[in-house]
């Protein structure tokens, strides 16, 4: 977790400047939104709220950059 922070707009936390520049359609419109970050630290994906982090979908990418050691 981590502590309250704007998210869209101006005055959003640098990090989330740097993902809305890499993906502009995917920025949060609710908590719990979730980004992948991969090995070579580029934004793979992207995730609403109401996808669980436990989904299929989050899992595979997580493995395939582990297992892309």
């Amino acid at each position: 977790m981590a502590a309250k922070h704007r998210v869209t707009g101006g005055a959003a936390h640098p990090f989330y400047r740097w993902v809305a520049g890499q993906r502009p359609t995917e920025i949060p419109t609710w908590n719990f939104h979730k980004y992948v970050v991969g090995r070579t630290g580029l934004v793979i994906g992207a995730f609403p709220a109401r996808v669980r982090p436990t989904d299929p979908r989050i899992t595979a990418l997580i493995e395939a950059q582990l297992g892309s050691a």
